[in-house]
């Protein structure tokens, strides 16, 4: 077959450390080194430009301008129609996001509690008493001269009043009587329609990466009391940031793009906000990148029908032999 003079591709970025920018603002990463393995098997020279948009690149693709999206992509009915497609090279899965601080966030109380409580107090008087009797009765087993009764009364009741005295004293000051101890209560797990209640409510801020992300009804009312509860932000790297930073902020994000966590100066962890069948049928209906919401999916190198065919063989004989188990991650 006639061999292309350049292989043309286009980046979108934010796949580390799949594909992403280097410090010097060249494009790196293990899906780089795949498309340069190929470029060499073809004797090609390989173009990778920055893209335009998810839609300039599929149309860019489909017109067979570009041959292929530097990233793999997930596949639906559309593209399976319109596109060839390489081998399968992994699987994705798309979540919201957000810091798992703002669902595992930690309630600390400072609590106090009394080690001796007020019946320990009466069992210390009681066995003071029981002890006074004994002395009492030891005294006169050994025909030592005893005191009036009402003097051993009084003796007994001023004895019993110092040491309640002191107990109370010790005890209002806190000095060796009373500890103190830290509860840490979890938070609960953040769902989908708590975030929106959230959003609705002025508390939450969600971060889309795409257009039109929410349904379009529902941006009014989402954004009545804030009109900054939806923020618009393409790049992944930043989106991570502002999720670490801002434990306020949620993004749907595909499993893999979670990677450059590893690219930014203060990594967190995050978490997936729980979801369900009905939110997935709700929010696919408005948006592409979210119809595999909670669904592993697999990701493929798509192409013109009118592209290189010995180009799309070589890839897939790359792909394979790079990645020769049946799942990759």
């Amino acid at each position: 077959f006639r061999m292309e003079e350049r292989l043309d591709l286009e980046f979108e970025g934010g796949y580390y450390p799949y594909s992403y920018l280097d410090r010097e603002g060249n494009v790196a990463g293990a899906l780089v080194e795949l498309w340069r393995i190929v470029a060499r098997m073809a004797k090609v020279r390989l173009k990778i430009t920055r893209n335009q948009g998810r839609l300039s690149t599929m149309t860019n693709i489909v017109s067979n301008q570009s041959f292929a999206l530097l990233d793999s992509m997930s596949l639906n009915a559309d593209r399976h129609r319109m596109f060839l497609v390489s081998a399968p090279l992994g699987y994705y899965e798309a979540n919201f996001f957000e810091s798992s601080r703002s669902i595992n966030s930690e309630t600390t109380e400072l609590f106090f509690f009394t080690v001796f409580r007020w019946n320990s107090v009466l069992l210390i008087v009681l066995s003071y008493l029981i002890c006074s009797i004994c002395s009492v009765l030891m005294a006169r087993q050994s025909m030592k001269p005893r005191a009036s009764t009402l003097h051993l009364v009084i003796e007994k009741l001023v004895a019993a009043f110092f040491l309640i005295s002191l107990t109370l004293l010790v005890f209002h000051h806190s000095a060796g009587f009373q500890g103190n101890n830290f509860i840490v209560r979890k938070g609960k797990e953040t769902t989908f329609h708590g975030m929106l209640q959230g959003i609705k409510g002025g508390t939450r801020i969600a971060i889309e990466q795409v257009p039109d992300q929410f349904p379009p009804e529902e941006v009014a009312i989402l954004t009545r009391r804030n009109k900054n509860a939806i923020v618009y932000e393409p790049d992944t790297m930043r989106i991570i940031e502002r999720l670490c930073t801002d434990r306020l902020a949620s993004a749907l994000l595909y499993s893999n793009q979670i990677l450059e966590i590893g690219q930014i100066e203060h990594p967190c962890d995050l978490a997936i906000v729980k979801s369900n069948s009905e939110v997935n049928r709700e929010i696919s209906q408005y948006n592409h990148t979210a119809y595999s919401l909670g669904i592993s999916v697999r990701g493929y190198f798509l192409y013109s029908k009118q592209a290189n065919r010995g180009i799309i063989r070589l890839v897939d004989q790359v792909v394979l032999r790079l990645f020769q188990q049946d799942r990759v991650s």
